[in-house]
């Protein structure tokens, strides 16, 4: 969820993501139940040196949630 601040009024934008299932996978957007394994996977250096912008802490992955 994307907040915007315009003087005093907070106008806030949600993106729907849509869900992909096929018989063996399911693809779907990230929920809050998801952060303590999201954590584990983006605060780990071996993985993030491959990928993204670096590790991630908590905070910064409750963010991307």
């Amino acid at each position: 969820m994307i907040a915007k601040e315009w003087g005093d009024a907070h106008v806030r934008s949600v993106t729907i993501h849509p869900s992909i299932r096929t018989k063996r996978l399911v693809l779907a957007p990230y929920a809050m139940r998801d952060v303590d394994e999201l954590h584990w996977v983006r605060s780990n250096r071996e993985v993030m040196q491959h990928i993204g912008k670096g590790v991630l802490t908590r905070p910064g992955v409750q963010d991307t949630v």
